[in-house]
């Protein structure tokens, strides 16, 4: 601590939040409630003086828990230091304690950057991270625009979520999924982590939504945007896009039947791929006996039984 730094105990009612977390680690407050509860605030938070008012700077969790557990005081070094130095101090706090989550930081990282006229090279010294990792950061921001978009498109999910809620369950990883994909795969994309959120379910995994738009991008360009309104218009599942776009990779020349047809949810069905061997018993005798003496023909098999469970049987599919 400086000799210009001061340690004080200041009222938590009093103390201002320099930047207030959006999204907080519920179970991992409680806890932190618990500890002051029984023994006070031991870490000190770092807080700055700013127009008569105390501005904390380092500790905005512990501030809420101190509040939360009812302390009567919290322990805090109050430091001098410029607007630079306090953004820096943050950046650096919530980092090395891994508490942001990726959308939340990609907005601190961006207004760091622009307010001080940091180069991404500049920034990830002073961060002790790579040019590249900041990059793919940022890169959240540009895929919060086409989810942005995509949702304020679709009357299905502009009633049911908002941006702000999907892009807290976005990771740098989901975002580089969709921002490196061309029109209309990247509003695929878009719309099917959109979809997840707003029906409470899990987004789908990086590696899983890059599966789907490899699979999605050697279909034709506009059987692509199609696929990407029926994601949203029915907030299809994972499993119920990858039915769909198979099943239009497999039958092209069904693309109208298939694409006017409701998907049913074939992941209440399916569920592991170890049921695919009992999927198969239930799949006429002709194509049991091909998949048996053809391996290879497995896929096309798979994607036949997808054909008679998915679409109504009064729907001819030859």
């Amino acid at each position: 601590m400086s000799v210009l730094d001061k340690y004080k105990l200041i009222p938590p009612q009093i103390l201002k939040a320099m930047f207030p977390r959006e999204k907080i680690n519920e179970e991992k407050f409680k806890e932190l409630v618990k500890s002051i509860k029984e023994s006070d605030v031991v870490e000190p938070l770092i807080v700055r003086e700013v127009n008569g008012e105390y501005v904390v700077v380092a500790g905005y969790r512990r501030l809420l828990a101190a509040l939360k557990a009812g302390a009567l005081s919290v322990p805090c070094v109050v430091k001098r230091m410029s607007d630079e130095e306090a953004y820096r101090t943050s950046l650096v706090e919530n980092l090395n304690r891994e508490e942001l989550e990726d959308y939340e930081l990609a907005k601190r990282l961006k207004e760091f950057k622009d307010k001080f006229g940091y180069s991404t090279t500049e920034l990830g010294r002073m961060l002790g991270k790579s040019q590249s990792w900041i990059v793919l950061h940022l890169n959240i921001l540009k895929a919060e625009e086409v989810i942005t978009r995509v949702i304020s498109e679709s009357p299905a999910l502009s009633e049911s979520v908002k941006p702000g809620e999907v892009m807290g369950k976005v990771t740098e990883r989901h975002a580089r999924a969709v921002f490196n994909k061309p029109e209309p795969v990247q509003s695929l994309l878009a719309g099917q982590i959109a979809s997840s959120v707003s029906q409470k379910k899990r987004v789908p995994s990086a590696r899983k939504l890059e599966e789907v738009a490899q699979d999605a991008a050697e279909l034709p360009e506009e059987t692509q945007l199609e696929v990407a309104e029926k994601v949203v218009d029915e907030k299809l599942k994972i499993a119920e896009t990858e039915v769909l776009v198979h099943a239009l990779q497999e039958n092209p020349e069904r693309r109208n039947i298939i694409l006017s047809q409701p998907i049913k949810t074939l992941s209440e069905i399916v569920e592991t791929e170890e049921q695919l061997e009992e999927l198969i018993t239930q799949t006429p005798e002709e194509a049991v006996m091909e998949a048996v003496e053809c391996p290879h023909c497995a896929k096309e098999l798979w994607i036949n039984w997808i054909e008679r469970r998915v679409y109504p049987k009064e729907i001819s599919m030859e």
